[in-house]
């Protein structure tokens, strides 16, 4: 529930930036060429750095270079396919819905190393989910990931917090032979020790890598959206955590780099030119 009309607008737009981001969906007739990884763009970012990711549109445009040489290692579309002028990125692609699913013939861009797997299927379309029950995604993710060509690691779906329950059930539909290598995960909240137990627990339980491929500090649930320095905190707290021994998070990004989401919603990381805001040079220098 609302604690406060003044933050529906913010709300609002948080909701929708969630929901544009993930439809689009990758074309029945995709032109990617034919697996490879002999002529990858070389990274631009440390190892170290090779970590910490975007998640991005086409609306984005993320001008990669305005948060710091070498401070971003890569990025996913909600797609199959890259987006251009992304100075060297690695590109992940995702297998986002049902249909992306059924289409995939195992073509991939250039270079790619990782694929991930269902967004939020456990949540419906209008809260920006996929929306495939657990018996149907374990059907299908047995379907893409036997075209996957081989030395490609393989993501599980992406559920959205809370569905542990959902993700076991997807397992067991998949059966025993089911094929990931590692979790991406998501997490929304306005504490980040929560964000340090989910992870922790999802780790324990599952015992494979964890990518945690959106978070922010806002809560769904009620409603409220941080303020820049709880932003900042937040990050900090969770980022520290990634970084430390034997944490069980691989990788990382950041939820948004949208250009008009930092209008109203202090979590977005982008101008509006697209360039990195004070927010998202911070996020790149943790």
């Amino acid at each position: 529930m609302w604690t406060s009309t003044a933050l529906l607008p913010i709300l609002l737009l948080s909701v929708a930036a969630r929901n544009d981001r993930r439809q689009i969906i990758p074309s029945t007739t995709s032109s990617a060429p034919a697996p490879t990884t002999s002529s990858a763009p070389a990274p631009t970012s440390t190892a170290d750095a090779f970590r910490v990711g975007l998640a991005m549109n086409t609306d984005s445009k993320a001008d990669i270079a305005s948060f710091g040489r070498g401070k971003i290692g890569w990025y996913y579309s909600y797609n199959t396919e890259p987006l251009a002028n992304t100075d060297g990125l690695e590109f992940v692609p995702i297998i986002w819905g049902a249909q992306a699913a059924r289409d995939f013939t195992g073509a991939v861009a250039v270079g790619t190393t990782h694929i991930l797997g269902f967004n939020e299927p456990d949540i419906d379309g209008s809260s920006g989910g996929s929306n495939i029950d657990s018996t149907t995604a374990g059907d299908l993710h047995n379907l893409w990931t036997s075209k996957v060509p081989a030395g490609i690691l393989i993501g599980s779906p992406a559920v959205a917090r809370g569905s542990k329950a959902y993700f076991q059930r997807f397992l067991d539909s998949c059966g025993p032979n089911c094929k990931y290598d590692f979790v991406p995960f998501h997490f929304y909240g306005d504490n980040a020790d929560d964000l340090v137990t989910y992870a922790e627990d999802f780790y324990a339980t599952y015992g494979k890598p964890l990518w945690l491929t959106e978070f922010a500090c806002q809560d769904y649930v009620s409603g409220y959206v941080c303020t820049k320095d709880q932003v900042e905190t937040f990050m900090d707290i969770a980022i520290t955590f990634f970084r430390s021994p034997n944490s069980p998070v691989e990788r990382w990004s950041w939820f948004g780099a949208f250009p008009d989401y930092a209008v109203t919603n202090p979590n977005g990381i982008l101008n509006t030119d697209s360039t990195a805001n004070e927010q998202g040079k911070f996020y790149a220098t943790l």
